[in-house]
C-alpha cells in the first residue's frame, strides 16, 4: 500500500513565525471582543448620561420643565450627550430635531417646516424636542443668530399661549460656558447672562469633562451616583467609566475599507 503523504516538518524559523502568527490571531479575537463589550457598555452609560436632560423635560424627573439649558465646560463633548439623548427619544418613542444656533435666515422655512413635521409625529402624548446646540451663554447674543434667536424665544414662550405655533415642542440650549453661567454654582453671575438664557431658560446642568451632567459641580461628583471600581462588562453600570476610554487601554481591529 502506497505510503500517505505528510506534511514536510517547519524548520525552527517558520515554526516561530507559525506561533507569532497564531499568537497576533488570538490578540486581535481578544481585542475584538472587548472592543465589543466597552461598546455595549458605553451605549448604555451614554443613555444614562442623556437620561437626566431629557426626563427633565419630558416629565420622567420631579418637575417637567418647557425649556432647559445646559452648559458645556471646557473638555466636554456636546455632541456626545446629543447621541445619548437621541438614542433616549428612540427607546421611549420620542422624537428630537437637532438645529444649529447660527442657522441664517435664508434656511429659516426649512427649519420651521422641520418643525412642523415634528410637531405631527408621534402622538400628542410622546415627547418632542427641539435641541439648539452650539450656543455660547458667555456671548450676548447667545452666539445665535437673530432668526434662530426669535424662534427660541417664541418655543420658550410656546407652553404658556394657547395660540402659540408649536405648543407641544419643548425647548433643550446646549452650549459653551462656565460655572458663572449656572445658577446653582456659587459663581454663579447674575449680571453676566444672555438676556434670552437670564429670561426663558431654565439652566440646570453642567456637562463636564468626562461628559456627565451635573447640577452642582463644585462636588466633584456628576448627578449620577457612581463609585470606582474598575471597568468590568458585570459592574460597569455602577462604576465610573469614563465617556471616552484611552486609546491605549483598548486596541481595535482595523477596518477594511
Amino acid at each position: 500500500m502506497p505510503r500517505k503523504n505528510r506534511e514536510t516538518p517547519l524548520n525552527p524559523a517558520e515554526r516561530s513565525v507559525q506561533r507569532a502568527e497564531q499568537a497576533a490571531a488570538r490578540l486581535e479575537e481578544e481585542n475584538r471582543a472587548q472592543a465589543k463589550a466597552r461598546l455595549i457598555v458605553e451605549r448604555d452609560f451614554q443613555i444614562s448620561r442623556a437620561e437626566l436632560a431629557y426626563s427633565a423635560l419630558t416629565g420622567g424627573g420631579v418637575v417637567r420643565r418647557n425649556t432647559l439649558g445646559i452648559v458645556a465646560r471646557q473638555g466636554s463633548d456636546p455632541e456626545y450627550l446629543l447621541q445619548g439623548i437621541r438614542m433616549t427619544a428612540q427607546n421611549r418613542n420620542g422624537q428630537v430635531l437637532t438645529l444649529q444656533a447660527d442657522t441664517p435666515e435664508e434656511d429659516l422655512e426649512d427649519v420651521k417646516q422641520r418643525m412642523a413635521e415634528l410637531q405631527s409625529s408621534g402622538t400628542r402624548k410622546s415627547s418632542k424636542i427641539v435641541i439648539i446646540k452650539d450656543t455660547d451663554y458667555r456671548h450676548p447674543e447667545m452666539d445665535a443668530s437673530e432668526p434662530m434667536l426669535e424662534l427660541m424665544s417664541g418655543l420658550a414662550v410656546a407652553s404658556s399661549l394657547v395660540s402659540a405655533q408649536h405648543p407641544d415642542l419643548s425647548l433643550m440650549v446646549i452650549g459653551r460656558g462656565d460655572l458663572s453661567n449656572l445658577p446653582s454654582s456659587t459663581e454663579y453671575d447674575p449680571s453676566n447672562q444672555p438676556p434670552f438664557a437670564a429670561e426663558y431658560l431654565s439652566i440646570i446642568f453642567a456637562l463636564d469633562a468626562h461628559n456627565e451632567l451635573s447640577s452642582a459641580p463644585e462636588t466633584g461628583s456628576p448627578t449620577r451616583l457612581t463609585t470606582l471600581k474598575p471597568f468590568k462588562p458585570s459592574n460597569a453600570k455602577l462604576a465610573n467609566y469614563p465617556a471616552v476610554p484611552p486609546e491605549s487601554s483598548i486596541v481595535l481591529p482595523r477596518q477594511t475599507e
